[in-house]
């Protein structure tokens, strides 16, 4: 069975409602916890990293703005990821962001996809 890839445009849009939910808590809690959010740069980092790295892992498979956008994560073999490779595909997204330009001229998936043993693919 045949599977699509997901798009340049897929992963972008994800990252973008993913990117402004993400957004939208600091506001919150600026604004109605009366706090400086970048008082506290490391829980946000860390709260980063969990959303990026567990939701992926997690029975979800995808962050929110993947489910918006139904795409989802899936191994070399078509199954659900775990956390490992999840993690380690998002260190290698942040290291090699260069590669997204792999994307742009519709390679899928791109080289550190490949090198995490990570797909992401399009869902109905």
């Amino acid at each position: 069975r045949s599977i699509k890839y997901a798009t340049f445009l897929d992963r972008v849009a994800a990252f973008l409602l993913d990117l402004g939910l993400l957004l939208l808590i600091s506001r919150f809690l600026l604004v109605m916890i009366d706090i400086n959010v970048w008082d506290y740069w490391y829980i946000i980092i860390a709260a980063v990293l969990l959303y990026f790295i567990f939701l992926p892992s997690s029975e979800m498979q995808a962050t929110i703005g993947m489910r918006l956008t139904n795409i989802r994560y899936v191994n070399d073999k078509r199954r659900d990821i775990t956390t490992f490779p999840a993690a380690f595909h998002f260190l290698l997204s942040l290291v090699l962001f260069p590669a997204l330009i792999q994307l742009l001229s519709q390679l899928k998936p791109v080289f550190y996809d490949k090198l995490a043993k990570v797909q992401i693919i399009k869902v109905k």
